[in-house]
């Protein structure tokens, strides 16, 4: 058994070991695409899959199997306010019933990173909300979306 005190190991499907370079992706290094334009605003994105699960009894007190059901897919994008109303105006003026892929692309290979891209369809805006307070030097929209699938490459 590894222990979480070798960072740079990995172990691959076949055990054996391959060195990483100890480096972690940045920031600085993600590219996102939300309709196929390139989104300069982005603050942040999180999404997740989440399958339901549920402890099968059978004779006595402990469970017997884990079984398994539907898969959720959801996520939040928070963009800047001025790339949230591109976004509103690119969707006739309310992001509320469109429906679009996200692409999440990072890594840099200049760097000796490994690309990762993970492709985020049918994405649907659930909520959208305009707000402002005193001392504000930008805004900033976090979005809610459920979305059907993920693919990662």
């Amino acid at each position: 058994m590894l222990s979480s005190a070798l960072p740079l190991y990995h172990l691959t499907s076949n055990n054996a070991m391959n060195i990483y370079n100890g480096r972690e992706y940045e920031w600085m290094a993600i590219t996102l695409l939300l309709g196929g334009r390139r989104v300069t605003g982005l603050r942040g994105i999180e999404y997740t899959a989440e399958q339901e699960q549920e402890a099968i009894y059978g004779a006595g007190s402990q469970p017997m199997a884990i079984q398994r059901g539907n898969i959720k897919y959801s996520g939040t994008i928070t963009l800047t306010g001025s790339e949230f109303h591109l976004l509103q105006k690119a969707c006739g003026g309310s992001i509320l019933g469109a429906s679009t892929t996200i692409i999440v692309s990072y890594g840099d290979p200049t760097q000796g990173d490994t690309m990762h891209t993970d492709t985020l369809i049918g994405c649907t805006f659930s909520k959208e909300e305009d707000k402002w307070k005193q001392g504000d030097k930008f805004t900033e929209y976090a979005i809610p979306f459920p979305f059907l699938r993920k693919q990662a490459s």
